[in-house]
């Protein structure tokens, strides 16, 4: 479908016969969605609200694994998924290790 958020989506979201609403955006939209949905015949909603996908690596990580899997999940796609990892959170401990390891992959 085709449409602005606030008429097709909307009519989406307040639709009888519509069982179940997933949305991805803001948390002030999450809201009015889940509203709606909640009024309408009370479906079934899923929410990704306001985040930016932060992935975190712990110091008792396989360091390997974990630089590998962060840069597929920064630069798969060109990040161009909604799923692409936003922000890096290292424990301080192992950081400087992580960000060389990263930066020579990256070379």
């Amino acid at each position: 479908l085709t449409g602005t958020g606030s008429s097709t989506g909307q009519a989406i979201a307040d639709h009888p016969l519509v069982r179940k609403l997933g949305f991805t955006g803001s948390t002030a939209i999450g809201h009015t969605i889940m509203k709606s949905c909640a009024v309408s015949n009370l479906k079934k909603c899923s929410l990704e609200l306001g985040g930016k996908s932060p992935l975190i690596i712990f110091a008792d990580c396989d360091l390997e694994k974990a630089v590998k899997n962060a840069l597929g999940s920064v630069f798969f796609n060109k990040g161009e998924n909604c799923i692409a990892a936003g922000r890096i959170f290292v424990e301080e401990t192992i950081y400087e290790e992580f960000l060389d390891r990263v930066v020579e992959e990256t070379k």
